[in-house]
């Protein structure tokens, strides 16, 4: 794509003046497509020679999916024979993991179950 094409400069541009509110800045679509690619293990800085041709590309992205199910399979099998649960409770606004004790808004401590 041609760097001087409109949608190349919004997806490859960085923010270099302006104002923001005082909170977490918001992300940007590069961000978050960076963001999945170290998840599934893609190398940021290969990526867009990979993915010049698109079915290598496509057998690229398979590939890391099937590997990335196969991964998230095993843990679930490890986190089953340990017994514990990847899940979270949540009492009024607060969220506690299942593991940890809470005190209920009545006063009394509980353990999730």
């Amino acid at each position: 794509m041609n760097e001087e094409r409109t949608p190349h400069q919004i997806v490859f541009s960085e923010l270099k003046c302006g104002k923001r509110p005082q909170q977490k800045p918001k992300k940007r679509w590069l961000d978050m497509l960076k963001q999945d690619m170290r998840e599934q293990n893609i190398n940021e800085k290969e990526w867009r020679k990979v993915a010049a041709n698109r079915n290598e590309w496509r057998r690229h992205i398979q590939q890391k999916t099937v590997e990335r199910q196969e991964m998230q399979n095993l843990e679930a099998e490890e986190r089953r024979k340990k017994g514990t649960k990847k899940r979270k409770c949540t009492v009024g606004n607060v969220r506690y993991a299942d593991s940890q004790e809470r005190e209920d808004p009545g006063g009394s401590t509980s353990t999730p179950t």
